[in-house]
């Protein structure tokens, strides 16, 4: 712990040089286990450094990590995590070592080697620290293919070697025009064979046919797989969909459908389940009514039809510039062999000034409900650095323009998203787009706070790049988990 409130202090003491310093603390239950932390992140234009605490089970680990360009080199050294991810199909590592990172001049091929003490990584909005077990060292390669105007393929390969353990792991990602999607990974991950995979197909503007695969490793072996479609003709929608999951021995299916129609501000839904087991079967119709009574404020209610038996709930959203809050009720399959239940999610968040607080809870795929709670503070030193309430444009006074686009996986654009470049934190505006002006042309560093953004409801990051440069649009893909 010492080494990190020296470099705490030393931070802390030298604010001066830095644009902008970052504080965050917090406490969560997201990694099974509560683990708490604190942390302070400075942003420079040569790059950031990070120095912080993360009380983990009983265990109180340092954590500290400095991100930096020379030549057109991106370095990091320190407590790190290494990844490549598609629409969630991925795979990553964590270490406390030294990474290098470097793009090739046509920006289609980007290398990564790095090497250190690798082990189980805590990655939280609040703290980052890594638990050293093996020496290792590896490399990513990821290469883009410009298949033809409308058609792209990237291509992604993990290889690392720690120990007894190895990790090799690889993935694609090919898309076609904006109704085509096709991800998959598969490979070693410690040892143990996984693959991860979707697909998503609009024959028709208002046709979405889709599937996934998932391997899960914590907190035992599991799977779990989807598919369905969805159509939407006007003020109606259908869909329809099935489910399975293995998990300890257990084998359960589902299958589910449903429609809901829209007059004016109000939305009526209503869904059927049915859940299959070694137990038996069980069935749940839900009926969900949706007002939107003004552009900020939406309520809902919610009837549950199950064993004969009816349950009611309510729920709705507030979303402010300063403050933000929501209760949701919705069905999950979940991967324990319980099938479709409802789960209740909560999150509330509030500003004041370049202070952010806020709390949610939600459902893991095994039912359990997990929470987090945090508060984040931007202070601003010499250098300029941009921090808006509510900023769809930055701009550093510099010449050269980063932009990009924040949606979720069908492509729908997602209002309110935050996302930092460098030091500066701006937000996608109703057409998901955010851009921002920075003085040079190297990389700078991208990370996406989802605690921070002003968009209704919780959302997860599915993929987005650690790097972006002027000339190179960056892409967010989110999905909201509640």
């Amino acid at each position: 712990m010492r080494p990190a409130i020296i470099l705490a202090l030393l931070f802390v003491a030298s604010a001066p040089v830095f644009g902008q310093i970052q504080i965050d603390a917090g406490a969560s239950t997201l990694y099974g286990g509560t683990a708490g932390g604190f942390g302070l992140t400075t942003y420079t234009n040569g790059g950031q450094q990070y120095a912080g605490v993360a009380f983990l089970g009983g265990k109180i680990v340092p954590g500290a990590w400095d991100q930096f360009s020379i030549r057109g080199v991106d370095l990091t050294a320190g407590s790190q995590n290494v990844s490549f991810s598609f629409d969630g199909a991925g795979v990553g590592l964590s270490l406390v070592g030294v990474s290098i990172r470097k793009t090739t001049a046509d920006k289609r091929t980007h290398f990564v080697l790095f090497a250190g003490a690798t082990g189980a990584g805590y990655f939280l909005p609040f703290a980052s620290a890594t638990l050293p077990s093996h020496i290792g060292f590896g490399g990513l390669w990821e290469r883009d293919f410009e298949l033809s105007e409308k058609s792209r393929l990237r291509f992604s390969s993990l290889d690392l070697l720690a120990g007894g353990s190895k990790t090799a792991a690889q993935g694609f990602a090919f898309t076609h025009a904006d109704n085509f999607k096709l991800v998959g990974s598969a490979g070693l991950l410690n040892n143990s064979k996984y693959a991860n995979g979707s697909a998503s197909w609009k024959p028709v503007k208002r046709l979405t046919i889709f599937a996934d695969h998932a391997d899960y490793f914590s907190p035992i072996r599991a799977e779990g797989s989807s598919a369905g479609a969805s159509l939407t003709l006007g003020f109606l929608s259908v869909q329809a969909g099935l489910n399975s999951s293995t998990s300890a021995g257990v084998h359960s299916t589902g299958e589910n459908g449903g429609a809901s129609f829209r007059v004016g501000p109000i939305t009526a839904t209503t869904n059927f389940y049915k859940s299959t087991s070694q137990s038996g079967s069980r069935t749940l119709v839900s009926h969900l009514l949706t007002e939107r009574l003004s552009p900020r404020i939406t309520v809902t209610e919610n009837i549950n039809q199950s064993g004969g038996r009816n349950s009611y709930s309510f729920g709705g959203s507030y979303t402010g510039r300063r403050a933000q809050f929501s209760v949701t009720h919705s069905v999950q399959f979940l991967l324990n062999g319980a099938g479709y239940q409802n789960t209740t999610a909560v999150s509330v968040s509030f500003r004041v000034r370049d202070t952010v607080v806020s709390a949610s809870t939600i459902t893991d795929p095994f039912g359990r409900t997990r929470w987090s709670a945090g508060a984040e503070s931007f202070v601003q030193a010499n250098l300029p650095g941009v921090r808006g309430d509510a900023n769809h444009t930055g701009n550093h006074g510099g010449k050269y323009l980063i932009n990009g686009r924040c949606e979720t996986e069908d492509k729908t654009p997602v209002e309110g998203c935050a996302i930092r470049v460098g030091g500066a934190e701006v937000y996608s505006n109703t057409r998901g787009e955010f851009s921002l002006h920075v003085k040079k042309s190297t990389s700078v560093a991208v990370l996406v706070p989802v605690e921070a953004f002003v968009a209704p409801g919780t959302y997860i990051v599915v993929s987005a790049p650690t790097f972006a440069e002027p000339t190179q649009p960056v892409t967010v893909v989110v999905k909201r988990c509640q």
